[in-house]
């Protein structure tokens, strides 16, 4: 069910994604927001060869992510490769103490940060 507010009705779109010539019906609902926080569903519906319209499993991002990104990180260099396309970060200064969270439920277990060139944000979780 998506949320009652106007700025985050559902969103709808066309596209090939599994790359059979035929458009999917794509579905986004919000399910949560606030303090930073977008929660989001995607349901993908298929039209198969019969002209019936199922729903597709769609994976989770996250479980997605730990498939198909690799991270190598030093104190001054961050390398990041998705399938095959690698990219570096050379100008990112990593401090160890920063990988450890400082606040919340997690205090003192290690978190991943998001790569900016910057030092990192906790994003404890």
């Amino acid at each position: 069910m998506n949320v009652n507010n106007p700025t985050y009705y559902p969103e709808l779109s066309f596209s090939d994604i599994n790359r059979d010539e035929n458009e999917e019906i794509i579905v986004i609902l919000t399910t949560g927001s606030g303090s930073g926080v977008l929660i989001q569903e995607v349901h993908v519906f298929h039209r198969d060869g019969g002209g019936q319209i199922k729903e597709i499993r769609v994976e989770d991002p996250v479980t997605i992510a730990k498939k198909n990104v690799a991270t190598e990180l030093t104190k001054s260099e961050a390398v990041i490769t998705v399938e095959e396309v690698v990219q570096k970060v050379t100008n990112y200064k990593l401090r160890i103490s920063s990988l450890v969270c400082s606040s919340g439920p997690h205090v003192g277990k290690a978190y991943i940060p998001v790569l900016r060139t910057a030092p990192p944000r906790p994003a404890c979780f």
